[in-house]
Protein backbone atom coordinates (compact mmCIF):
# COMPACT_ATOMS: atom_id res chain seq x y z
CA UNK A 1 0.00 0.00 0.00
CA UNK A 2 2.92 2.37 -0.35
CA UNK A 3 5.10 1.03 2.44
CA UNK A 4 7.60 -0.37 -0.05
CA UNK A 5 7.97 3.03 -1.70
CA UNK A 6 8.07 5.17 1.44
CA UNK A 7 9.27 3.02 4.29
CA UNK A 8 6.34 4.43 6.27
CA UNK A 9 4.36 2.09 8.51
CA UNK A 10 1.18 0.84 6.88
CA UNK A 11 -0.75 2.21 9.87
CA UNK A 12 0.45 5.74 9.03
CA UNK A 13 -0.74 5.42 5.44
CA UNK A 14 -4.08 3.99 6.57
CA UNK A 15 -4.46 6.90 8.99
CA UNK A 16 -3.84 9.41 6.19
CA UNK A 17 -6.50 7.67 4.10
CA UNK A 18 -9.00 7.55 6.99
CA UNK A 19 -8.56 11.29 7.61
CA UNK A 20 -8.73 12.14 3.88
CA UNK A 21 -5.29 13.74 3.99
CA UNK A 22 -4.05 11.80 0.97
CA UNK A 23 -5.59 11.10 -2.42
CA UNK A 24 -6.85 7.57 -2.96
CA UNK A 25 -9.33 5.61 -5.02
CA UNK A 26 -11.69 3.07 -3.48
CA UNK A 27 -12.93 0.28 -5.74
CA UNK A 28 -15.11 -2.01 -3.69
CA UNK A 29 -12.98 -3.04 -0.71
CA UNK A 30 -9.74 -2.18 -2.49
CA UNK A 31 -7.93 1.09 -1.90
CA UNK A 32 -5.56 2.31 -4.58
CA UNK A 33 -3.11 5.16 -4.03
CA UNK A 34 -2.02 7.13 -7.11
CA UNK A 35 1.72 6.83 -7.71
CA UNK A 36 2.34 10.51 -6.93
CA UNK A 37 -0.08 10.90 -3.98
CA UNK A 38 2.49 10.24 -1.24
CA UNK A 39 5.05 12.55 -2.85
CA UNK A 40 2.34 15.22 -3.15
CA UNK A 41 1.46 14.84 0.54
CA UNK A 42 5.10 15.26 1.55
CA UNK A 43 5.58 18.28 -0.74
CA UNK A 44 2.43 20.05 0.49
CA UNK A 45 3.16 19.37 4.18
CA UNK A 46 6.89 20.02 4.27
CA UNK A 47 7.82 22.90 6.57
CA UNK A 48 10.76 24.92 5.33
CA UNK A 49 13.18 26.28 7.94
CA UNK A 50 13.18 30.06 8.31
CA UNK A 51 15.67 31.82 6.11
CA UNK A 52 15.69 29.21 3.33
CA UNK A 53 14.44 29.83 -0.16
CA UNK A 54 11.89 27.53 -1.75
Amino acid sequence: MGHDRTGWPESRIRSLIASNKIRYLRIGKNILIPADALEEYVRVNTVMPEGTAE
